[in-house]
């Protein structure tokens, strides 16, 4: 899902491009990861659709939409951040949570990213968690909240309406 944590990283690329005088751009996936590796069941807050037209709003340059198939979940952390981010989509910056993960099995974390910055491959921004009553908001925490009936306090979260889209039978 895409809540208040995430726009709050949103923001914090965006004014950091501002600073550097560089574009700000944001990688997401075509579908979740878990339809490659279901561990969960799936929900989605917002569609592919919606994720792009927020991007957009808020000001974002480029949105790079990427599968994530078998293939791509195979990267290690190096081919990912180096040959991938990097190499291919030209970043010398990156901005991330403080949990997110990446690189075969998620087995690579923020640690790694300071590594790689330590080594001068590119700039890191590591943002706080966003807090909600105390504790890190997430998108499960939204999707119990929708599944309890409160849709006001998700959309709340969200920072904008939940709505679900589909066809009436």
């Amino acid at each position: 899902g895409f809540h208040l944590g995430h726009r709050n990283i949103i923001k914090k690329a965006i004014d950091i491009a501002k600073e550097k005088d560089i574009k700000s751009s944001v990688l997401i996936f075509k579908q979740h990861t878990n339809e490659v590796f279901p561990l969960f069941e799936r929900r989605y807050l917002n569609s592919l659709e919606d994720k792009i037209e927020t991007l957009g709003k808020l000001g974002i340059d480029y949105i790079f939409v990427k599968d994530f198939n078998e293939e791509f979940a195979k990267l290690n952390r190096d081919q990912f951040m180096l040959d991938f981010i990097v190499g291919q989509l030209k970043a010398n910056s990156i901005v991330c949570g403080r949990d997110y993960t990446f690189g075969k099995k998620d087995d690579a974390n923020v640690s790694h990213i300071l590594q790689y910055e330590k080594d001068m491959l590119l700039d890191a921004y590591i943002v706080d968690d966003y807090l909600y009553k105390g504790s890190k908001l997430s998108s499960t925490l939204i999707r119990d909240m929708i599944k309890s009936g409160e849709v006001k306090e998700a959309s709340t979260l969200l920072g904008d309406k939940y709505t679900v889209k589909g066809q009436v039978v």
